[in-house]
Formats: structure tokens, sequence, C-alpha cells
């Protein structure tokens, strides 16, 4: 185990794929462009696994009998939904995003129209794991900004134990699914084929290789963000309880082992605490599956140590993780020192996985440092970004100011058009 200190950051490198990895996602758009809904079917029996026909693309979720599924995560999911509802709708309230006109005595108008983006392509993570909950963190958002035109893609099979993913789809009233994944899933969102609508926004988590397909088809079609593989940060001190931040950490990094987490501290026998603690429950534990993943991601775990809690928080600010744990004494007296992180628990009795499920706040979090310009998925992601803006403004000095700008930078039909 080595202590890091703020000037090691300066030879921190976040995750850089490798350029084969972006061939490979440029040989699989390029595949789908070329041969569409074939290349899908080759792609999903390759990559996923998943024996697909271009005859049931997409597959409805109305067909789907959901008597197997469990009426205890039917409540669950029904719950979780009605969180997210009303934290989103508190948001949709708050930032305001609404049309605006501003009319003057002379009768000039400005203003602002502000619409929904008309078609959204949602990716849902499905491999190892489902996540029906990234079906409603990211659906509902879109729902209440207006989108008329949902479309859901997952390499999830269609089975009796992925079944809560689709019922989540169900209780949104989303009724098309495309079963595909990974980068070929993104190329066929941006682009179209026969049988999958194009769209103008995807959104959504996933791997590294769904990540550089998001990169990649930018331009073509919006993005929310680059999300994943996810990060956790932690602050803690001598009065923060070792076992605390021990849970916190391996309920992020279980999800899987590319998952990166940085441990902070002021106090260096507490920061050595838990990494032994750690290591010794992990070798005590080595054959128990649960922890494959967490043994995996915990070598990539970083430890920092600064005696100075303003360099700590100056080090967090650096890493910008998505998810961050704040659990030193008084952590109120220190919540305007945190700038770049994008969802902040506060204290012994929160929790990370409230926020993944119970709490209604979006769990869909720029990576990647993103955080320093990125916020937590929103409703501002379907509607504010659509603004139209309106002029019908009739005033002398305008046309001064705009032919003083025309002649500055040398363009003629602007002056021109300027002085009609």
């Amino acid at each position: 185990m080595r202590l890091l200190n703020y000037s090691d950051l300066n030879n921190f490198m976040f995750t850089n794929y490798s350029s084969s990895s972006h061939k490979l996602v440029n040989r699989i758009i390029r595949y789908v462009i070329k041969y569409g809904d074939d290349a899908l079917v080759v792609l999903s029996r390759k990559y996923d696994l998943i024996n697909i026909s271009k005859n049931n693309i997409p597959i409805r979720i109305s067909n789907i009998d959901f008597s197997y599924l469990d009426p205890n995560i039917r409540e669950s999911l029904l719950s979780c939904r009605n969180k997210i509802v009303g934290f989103h709708k508190r948001q949709f309230k708050a930032i305001g995003t609404h049309s605006w006109f501003f009319r003057n005595s002379l009768g000039n108008v400005l203003g602002q129209l502000c619409n929904p983006i008309n078609k959204v392509g949602v990716y849902i993570p499905g491999g190892k794991k489902i996540y029906p909950s990234s079906v409603l963190m990211n659906c509902i958002p879109a729902i209440l900004a207006g989108v008329k035109h949902i479309y859901a893609c997952t390499p999830a099979r269609l089975n009796r134990g992925n079944l809560p993913v689709f019922y989540a789809l169900k209780i949104l009233g989303i009724d098309k699914l495309y079963n595909i994944g990974g980068a070929q899933a993104v190329a066929a969102l941006a682009f179209g084929t026969k049988r999958i609508h194009k769209v103008d926004k995807i959104v959504g988590p996933g791997n590294r290789f769904v990540n550089i397909a998001k990169r990649l088809v930018f331009g073509s079609v919006g993005i929310d963000m680059l999300a994943g593989p996810t990060e956790i940060g932690i602050i803690f001190d001598k009065y923060t309880n070792t076992k605390k931040v021990i849970y916190e950490l391996f309920s992020q990094i279980e999800h899987d082992d590319s998952c990166l987490s940085f441990l902070i501290s002021n106090d260096k026998q507490s920061i050595l605490e838990v990494y032994y603690k750690i290591t010794n429950f992990l070798s005590v534990n080595r054959n128990d599956s649960r922890l494959v993943s967490i043994s995996k991601a915990f070598t990539k775990t970083l430890f920092f140590y600064n005696k100075d809690i303003n360099i700590c928080f100056k080090i967090s600010n650096f890493l910008s993780p998505e998810h961050f744990s704040l659990l030193i004494a008084n952590p109120l007296n220190y919540i305007s020192k945190l700038k770049t992180p994008c969802s902040i628990f506060i204290g012994k009795y929160n929790s990370e996985s409230f926020g993944d499920y119970s709490i209604g706040s979006n769990h869909v979090l720029p990576t990647n440092k993103c955080g320093r310009f990125s916020s937590v998925l929103n409703v501002n992601d379907f509607r504010v970004l659509k603004n139209i803006s309106i002029i019908k403004y009739r005033d002398l000095s305008l046309g001064y100011i705009a032919s003083s700008f025309s002649k500055l930078e040398n363009l003629f039909f602007h002056y021109k058009n300027s002085r009609c």
C-alpha cells in the first residue's frame, strides 16, 4: 500500500481507452450503419451471446407475462418510481424549464421556447447484473420533461431473473424495448435501422465500449454524458466508524471490477486501519463469489493522506468522483469546500445505497472527472437544452452595433443586411 498526497495528482491519469478499443467500436458502428438489423443479429450473438431475430425487434412489453415476478419486487419498484417522480417533479418546478417572453413599451419582443426533445434512446446495462433502477432513473426525467418517444435498449435476456428490468418499463408506460446492448445498440439508436428508430439523444450508463460509442456518435446524435465505470470518493477522519467506510466503499466497487475508488483522510492511523481490515477480510473470504468484483476493484483503490483537511478537499475536487461520502465530524461545516462531486452523502446515517434506490435523486452521474463541467442526469437534459430563441425587435441602435461588428469581422452581407 502506498499513501498518496496532493502532489501525486500531477501524474494521475484517469481512464484512457486504448486505441484498439476505439478501432473496434468504430468497426462496429460502421458495420451497423452498413448492414442495419442484420448486423445487430450478428453482433448480439458475438458479443452478448444473445440470439435475436429481426422479427423480434422490438420486444413489446405489453406481451410479457409478469405473473412470475415476486410481489415484493413489484412493490419496491413502484415505491422507487414514486420517490424518483417526486424528486424530479420538485426539480422541474425549481429550475424553471418554461417558455418566457418579454415585450417592451415599443412592442419589441424577445423570448424563449422550451420544447422537450422528441425522441430519446435509453441504454440500460444488463451484462452480469441487471439494473431496473437504471430504467427508472433514465426514463422518469425524460417523461416529466415531456419527451414523447422513449426507446430503451438492454442486453439483458428476457427471462424470469431479468423480469424486474422489463417490469420497470411497464410501470412507466414504455412499451418498446430493443434487446440489444453494447456499442451496436448505441450505433443503432444514433443512425437507425429498418426496425429501430433513430433518436435525437442517447442517455444511460454503460461499459467502456458503450461510452466510446457514445463519444464517437456525438454530433450525429446528442448524448447525456460519459457515465461509467462507476466511482466513489470518501473523506473520513479519526472519529469515523471504519466499518461504515468499508461498507460505503464496497457498495460501489461491487458493481464491476473496473470501478474507481478514492479513500482520503487527514488521519494516517484511520486510513491504515481501513486498508488492513479490508485486506484481511478479503483474504479470509477469498472463496466468496460475491467478493470477486470487489477484490479486483480494490486493487485499483487509491489512498490519500494529508493532515490538513483543506488539502483533502482539494484532492477530492481534483478527482471529482461521481459519488462522494463525507464522513468526517461536523460534515455540514465543509459542504462549501466540495465543488465537483455530483452526488454527496453527508454523515454516518446516510448511505450511497439510498441514492441508488430509495431517496429519489438520480444516480446517473458523470464519471472520469466530467463532474467538473457536467451535472447529474435531470429534466434539463431533456428540455432546457432545446431552448429556441424568439426575436421580434425594431431598434435603430441594433443596426449600428451589427454593422460595426460586420465591418470588424469583414462580413459584407452581414453589413448590408444590418443596414436594411
